[in-house]
């Protein structure tokens, strides 16, 4: 209930199914992958999984976010191990398995580096596990009193016991799915600001890019325009042409349509840049991949080597700005969770 479920992460970081999320490389990867989606599918109704198959679907996992790397085959064994012919041998009291073993393997395969988001996560894991007895024993009826003990912890601090004070109010209210996916949100975007707090070496400029913050308040539902920005002060191209090579161009390798202006075809694009729409992870990728930026050689290299870093930068990104659209959409404050994160954060910045 407090960690999100990988659904959740699935949509909010762009992918819109946990297959994309997990296996896929690109949209066209169904079919050559259809056996591990199958799995997949079959691991997330609890059916019977063997032990073989389920190495298959985390090799197909670790090659798509570890490629060419020759771990792979024995972290895929090594993960299978324990899941047993009969199944999945987690307690059955876990709502979600896959949720449950993706973020116990993140927890056990964050590097030193970044030792308080796991210290964070593993908190949470446990805090999650105990509102998921909570909310079972009591009927739903008790989650509102243990948010509020939360809150009332000293190591919670003024932000963010009072988000979770807000959160109680709405859980009381009988407006639970607008509490679920803003805590979703929440724990999602401070395990995120966490994991930047280890490694960004200006984690205020970071934050205020990242929640676009005006002042002290937050705009997360700019998050993607704001990331536009950034790639055009990098790169040199200007507002409509970098909107053009990177996300018009890509979708018409065989030649531009002849009854199709450029002004309609930069309509959506357009859309991104004002905060109406979020673009899809591997539409935003192929934008990256797309841009030829006019550099020297010594500085395409560099260019190049960045790319996999503004990947994974672009996870958060869209983290934040499709979490505000999900929240929206049931009637909650889209802004809530990153102002309280915020609000934890900015102190410790400077």
């Amino acid at each position: 209930m407090l960690l999100p479920n990988i659904d959740f992460i699935a949509k909010a970081t762009g992918h819109g199914s946990v297959g994309a999320l997990l296996i896929a490389k690109a949209p066209s990867d169904w079919e050559a992958k259809s056996a591990e989606y199958k799995i997949l599918a079959e691991v997330r109704s609890r059916k019977i999984v063997s032990t073989a198959r389920f190495e298959r679907l985390a090799l197909a996992i670790f090659n798509k976010y570890r490629p060419n790397c020759n771990e792979n085959a024995n972290a895929a064994i090594m993960i299978s191990v324990g899941w047993g012919d009969s199944g999945c041998s987690l307690p059955s009291d876990i709502p979600d398995p896959l949720s449950w073993l993706f973020w116990r393997y993140l927890k056990d395969h964050l590097s030193d580096q970044h030792v308080s988001a796991k210290k964070l996560l593993e908190g949470l894991m446990k805090k999650s596990l105990e509102l998921h007895q909570v909310d079972r024993d009591k009927n739903g009826q008790g989650v509102a009193p243990a948010l509020r003990d939360l809150a009332r912890q000293p190591q919670a601090g003024p932000a963010q016991g009072n988000f979770l004070l807000e959160m109680a109010s709405l859980f009381e209210a009988g407006k639970n799915d607008i509490a679920v996916v803003e805590l979703q949100s929440f724990c999602a975007i401070l395990l995120a600001t966490t994991f930047l707090f280890d490694s960004e070496a200006d984690l205020h400029a970071a934050l205020r890019d990242l929640f676009v913050v005006d002042g002290n308040a937050v705009s997360p539902k700019m998050a993607f325009s704001r990331w536009l920005d950034r790639l055009e002060a990098r790169t040199g191209y200007k507002k409509d042409d970098l909107l053009w090579d990177g996300f018009v161009l890509p979708n018409f390798k065989e030649g531009l349509p002849e009854d199709r202006a450029r002004e309609d075809l930069l309509r959506n694009p357009r859309r991104y840049r004002s905060g109406e729409l979020v673009p899809p992870y591997f539409e935003a990728t192929k934008c990256l991949q797309s841009l030829d930026p006019d550099f020297s050689l010594e500085e395409r290299e560099k260019w190049n080597g960045e790319i996999e870093g503004r990947e994974l930068g672009l996870l958060f990104v869209l983290l934040v700005a499709n979490s505000a659209r999900l929240i929206k959409k049931p009637g909650g404050n889209p802004d809530r969770p990153c102002q309280a994160v915020y609000d934890i954060f900015a102190p410790k910045a400077g």
